[in-house]
């Protein structure tokens, strides 16, 4: 490694991951990196995910006081992961993860969902379904509100283990 006393900080929402695997992914590579999560918002799977799988990644919101950011990259220092009191009161009330009796989508939502999942565009959905653009994407707005989740991949994810959607219906 070029540079084992690395900081990597990095928004999550605003790269192009495939999935939490990947950034994962790409932690385990850089191993002797210390790393910072510093978002505007990250939702309540993702943390508890991220926690579970790979604790020694620090959590920082954007909207976090100075003294809290700076209290976190203090703890990164000295090797010390650090979770903001945002990310803890966010994790106070989170469901298991695998938990998705208790997200309620309606049939619309889910149809709009199950037809994403398939590779369809907002557009193609409007049509097939003579609904309006605005309609599929407020469907599409609500979707991402209810699951708490910031890309389509972990709105697959949710369809797939949700019975939504069949793994053999899924376009790769």
């Amino acid at each position: 490694m070029s540079y084992p006393d690395a900081l990597v900080t990095l928004d999550y929402t605003l790269f192009d991951f495939v999935s939490v695997q990947q950034m994962l992914n790409l932690k385990y590579a850089s191993k002797y990196s210390a790393w910072l999560l510093f978002s505007e918002e990250l939702g309540k799977h993702f943390l508890r995910y991220i926690l579970i799988t790979e604790p020694s990644i620090s959590i920082v919101m954007k909207h976090d006081s100075r003294k809290e950011i700076e209290s976190a990259l203090r703890h990164l220092i000295d090797n010390i992961p650090y979770i903001c009191e945002s990310a803890e009161m966010i994790l106070n009330d989170v469901p298991p993860v695998d938990d998705t009796s208790s997200i309620v989508l309606t049939a619309s939502e889910k149809v709009v969902l199950h037809e994403i999942a398939l590779g369809k565009t907002t557009k193609e959905i409007a049509y097939e379904k003579n609904l309006s653009f605005h309609t599929v994407n407020t469907h599409r707005k609500n979707i991402f509100r209810k699951l708490e989740i910031n890309n389509m991949h972990e709105a697959i994810k949710y369809a797939i283990r949700a019975g939504i959607i069949d793994v053999a219906e899924y376009n790769i």
